[in-house]
């Protein structure tokens, strides 16, 4: 954008001796870097593969798929801003993770400890949050840190005088600044329960109104009567609005009740904040399930980078940019997530088929992929008979 303007106006008023151009985007070259060395590394697996290949044993999927995104990753975040890698190993970590689990649940059904894990790391993320919000601000990146008090319905100068006092060692009670000249009772009976509701139709109408739009492209979603299609639409506006309207709610009115429990020490303020997030975080049963495993994976990857930050904090060469052993220990996790979850992504999603195969390769593996579906369908129809 910035070569673009500067272009523009040199154009406008002819005038070469004003030429500046503008740095490149370091995320936008880590993305072209892991497309093209994917790429590369991938069609010479692929072809090495076929000229190899048998009839007696089938090539792969995709072959050479893992060895590929583990190289390109790695490359990729290299290229990345120190200050950009953190966000993207713990997000990549936590949707590797949550498809292991996915996958041993599956395969092991017998396990019943599975079934709550991810419930568990959801409430404890959703926990973390909100203690690490008062005590360890700093952990968190500063577009990450508006989002949740835009989430929690918190200002900033409220947020700012309970870190202070917190910081100095204080114990403020929250509902003293949070309802200032309000019993806790008051504030539950007041308005603040239409103003949250409010708050989440106007927050959460513009994703469901855009995604439903998206979703009519598809020939599958437009062969439904459009009054079914609105329905579903103001059904999934209707649980995401009341999964907000509770979670903030019920944390708020719990921090409340809590408050002299918090009031003992700063160990049971913490306590207290921590309780106060993790328990309405099961107001996610609320929302949608296609949209339960999103919001968890978002949420947590938030987390592991407090987390980090907090844990490492004292270790300067552990710091982001500080020295290159940081460096590679995020390539290192970048490359293992990718590497874990390169083969499920590339057989279940065509859009990243197509940009890390091309168009020719990507409808290739789709045909493949339906003639195994075919042939899954004819056998169970044989053992039937």
């Amino acid at each position: 954008m910035g070569n673009r303007k500067a272009l523009g106006t040199i154009l406008r008023y002819r005038s070469f001796t004003h030429l500046t151009l503008a740095k490149p985007s370091r995320n936008i070259a880590a993305l072209a870097v892991f497309i093209g060395v994917f790429r590369y590394l991938q069609r010479t697996a692929s072809i090495r593969a076929n000229s190899k290949s048998n009839n007696s044993n089938a090539p792969p999927l995709v072959p050479g798929a893992v060895l590929a995104a583990t190289v390109a990753s790695g490359l990729g975040t290299a290229c990345l801003s120190p200050k950009t890698r953190p966000a993207l190993v713990s997000l990549l970590s936590t949707n590797a993770a949550s498809q292991m689990v996915q996958e041993l649940r599956k395969n092991h059904p017998d396990l019943v400890l599975l079934k709550p894990l991810e419930l568990l790391a959801f409430m404890t993320a959703v926990g973390w949050i909100y203690y690490s919000g008062f005590f360890h601000p700093d952990s968190y990146q500063k577009s990450h840190m508006r989002l949740i008090l835009k989430y929690v319905l918190l200002t900033q100068s409220m947020t700012s005088e309970l870190q202070n006092k917190y910081r100095l060692g204080l114990n403020p009670n929250p509902c003293s600044i949070r309802h200032q000249g309000r019993t806790c009772a008051q504030f539950a009976r007041s308005d603040f329960l239409q103003h949250v509701a409010s708050e989440a139709f106007r927050l959460y109408f513009p994703v469901h109104f855009s995604a439903w739009l998206l979703a009519q492209r598809h020939a599958k979603v437009r062969a439904q009567s459009l009054s079914m299609r609105v329905r579903r639409f103001v059904a999934k506006l209707l649980r995401s609005t009341a999964y907000f309207t509770t979670f903030v709610y019920v944390g708020w009115v719990l921090s409340c009740q809590m408050g002299k429990f918090g009031d003992r020490s700063i160990t049971h303020r913490k306590l207290q904040f921590f309780l106060g997030g993790a328990l309405p975080s099961l107001a996610i049963f609320i929302e949608s399930p296609s949209r339960r495993r999103p919001i968890g994976l978002i949420l947590t990857s938030y987390v592991l980078v407090s987390m980090g930050n907090v844990a490492f904090r004292r270790i300067p060469w552990l710091q982001p940019g500080a020295s290159p052993v940081r460096g590679l220990l995020e390539a290192g996790c970048v490359a293992a997530a990718v590497a874990a979850t390169i083969s499920d992504s590339l057989e279940s999603n065509h859009h990243i088929r197509r940009v890390l195969l091309g168009d020719v390769e990507a409808r290739l593996v789709q045909q493949r992929l339906k003639e195994a579906e075919k042939e899954k369908i004819e056998l169970v129809e044989t053992r039937v008979e």
